[in-house]
């Protein structure tokens, strides 16, 4: 059977244009509001800081609901009253439904916190919680990274993705 940990395990890593890398010398895009296009950096330009070394990869461990999936220390899963704790920090996340108790959705963020709550107030057609693991020394690339293990480890043990891992939701 394939996942998508194979192509990571088997090179140690994941490939230099993709999960948040970019060439060193390129300026990646912005985003379709500023209407800024990247291109080649000029010889005297900073390098790319996304360019480099890709994190290790992830090991399967646990099931996506446990406390130790793919080896990382994951919190409890929290409901939105509990978010006090939550902290402003780098890392991953799981939301899984009340009513199902299926996991719905995988992310990473830069802010746990704020993204944690913007996720809260959408339209999951049921109630949710959610846990989170924090990974302060990961770069933001690292964390594509570890968002594409967990959800092919997810893809391994269900032969699918969460439910809403690809579907935009109403806020």
């Amino acid at each position: 059977m394939f996942s998508f940990m194979d192509i990571s395990n088997r090179n140690r890593g994941s490939t230099f244009c993709n999960h948040g890398h970019f060439h060193q010398d390129y300026e990646k895009s912005k985003n379709r509001k500023s209407d800024f296009r990247g291109g080649k950096l000029q010889v005297l330009d900073q390098r790319n800081h996304t360019w480099g070394e890709s994190g290790n990869p992830l090991h399967f461990q646990g099931t996506p609901l446990s406390s130790d999936f793919m080896g990382l220390p994951w919190s409890d899963f929290i409901e939105m009253e509990q978010f006090s704790d939550v902290p402003y920090e780098k890392g991953v996340y799981r939301i899984k439904g009340l009513e199902t108790n299926t996991l719905l959705y995988i992310g990473k963020s830069k802010q746990l916190k704020n993204r944690l709550r913007a996720h809260i107030r959408k339209d999951w057609d049921q109630g949710v919680k959610c846990s989170y693991c924090v990974i302060k020394s990961a770069k933001v690339n690292h964390l594509k990274e570890f968002e594409n293990d967990l959800i092919g480890a997810y893809f391994s043990l269900d032969n699918s993705v969460p439910m809403f891992q690809f579907k935009n939701l109403k806020e």
